[in-house]
């Protein structure tokens, strides 16, 4: 195995003499900001695809759209900005050891920086508000209700607490990136390191309470409520990342070679982001394509007997795809959460609690 390292005060070979101390060996100059350009161009081009067919079925096919598809999308928005603050970063030195980047590209490495937190928690908030919204579009139980407008307030919370703290917490704010000035900052490790803790525990918040919401409904049959619980504990690979990046963020906030340890938080941070969005989506994407394969194979018969909500709010009113005439009944759309989503609301309009 050939040793890449720099040896500084390396024994002379031909002196035959020992060193008076351990040689102090260097890391190679290794650059990873390809590695870093791929994986943060491709992951969101990846989750775009889901974004859009989200978007689709939410507008177009079930036709019930709200504000979790508004946060959505802006939580993509964010995570691409980050995303491409990340790769911009790259220029300045991000991915090889801070040792080797030339000093008069720091400025511009700690400004991309600055902007890099503040990206990152306005997706984690828009993500995370996403999934409550539509947890609230589901809920008709006041106690499940009040813990969403809980989780909710809390998630903000976190945000403000987290932002306005990151953006003003050096004064001047230029000092952020330009320490050669007079100026001081706050404690921006422990703020960063703190987020991270909270957010992961939103994390675990924001996957459990569903299941409840699931387990304690009367409307769902058990293998139902089996397959919809499934796919909302999809998101605990978000929770893995979360538990992944506290450590890589220490790594960076705290060991002074920022350049290359920053690279695995940055990884760490868009992947749990771009994760949770694509969970989001699947939901939807899957009543989709449920529907149309059993649609495909019940066309010898006469038409497809899958129902969908003619307005999203109709009061109960079901209209046949492909039918004739309203009628109300147990609707069909391939056992998704999408149908729950009616039937939900379908209860609701006639007076019932799940």
């Amino acid at each position: 195995m050939v040793d890449n390292s720099t040896s500084l005060d390396a024994p002379n070979s031909s002196s035959g003499t020992a060193p008076d101390s351990a040689p102090l060996l260097l890391p190679a100059d290794v650059d990873r900001a390809h590695g870093v350009i791929l994986i943060h161009t491709i992951l969101p081009a990846i989750v775009f695809f889901f974004v859009v067919a989200r978007l689709y079925a939410r507008f177009f096919y079930i036709r019930i759209s709200g504000w979790d598809d508004a946060f959505l999308v802006a939580g993509w928005l964010a995570a691409v900005a980050s995303d491409t603050v990340i790769c911009v970063q790259t220029k300045y030195g991000l991915g090889r050891h801070m040792m080797y980047v030339n000093p008069a590209l720091y400025d511009g490495f700690f400004k991309l920086m600055y902007c890099g937190p503040l990206l990152y928690v306005t997706s984690h908030l828009c993500i995370k508000n996403s999934f409550l919204l539509f947890y609230l579009r589901l809920a008709s139980d006041h106690k499940y209700c009040r813990a969403i407008y809980v989780l909710l307030t809390i998630n903000t919370g976190i945000f403000i607490g987290c932002f306005i703290p990151g953006a003003f917490g050096c004064k001047p704010i230029t000092f952020f990136w330009n320490k050669m000035q007079p100026g001081k900052c706050i404690e921006l490790n422990a703020l960063y390191l703190g987020n991270a803790i909270m957010n992961m525990l939103m994390d675990v918040a924001t996957i459990t309470l569903p299941v409840f919401m699931i387990w304690t409904s009367t409307l769902l049959s058990l293998e139902k409520k089996i397959k919809v619980s499934s796919l909302f504990l999809l998101g605990a690979f978000t929770v893995i990342c979360s538990i992944i990046r506290i450590p890589a963020l220490n790594s960076a906030l705290l060991d002074g070679d920022i350049t290359w340890d920053a690279v695995d938080s940055h990884k760490w941070s868009n992947v749990e982001i771009h994760v949770a969005t694509i969970v989001a989506c699947i939901p939807a994407i899957k009543g989709i394509f449920t529907a149309h394969r059993s649609s495909r194979g019940e066309a010898q018969d006469s038409k497809s007997s899958y129902w969908r909500s003619a307005s999203g709010r109709s009061g109960g009113t079901l209209e046949t795809i492909g039918g004739s005439g309203r009628e109300r009944g147990a609707m069909k759309l391939g056992g998704s959460v999408e149908e729950m989503e009616l039937e939900m609301g379908e209860k609701r309009q006639l007076g019932g609690r799940i």
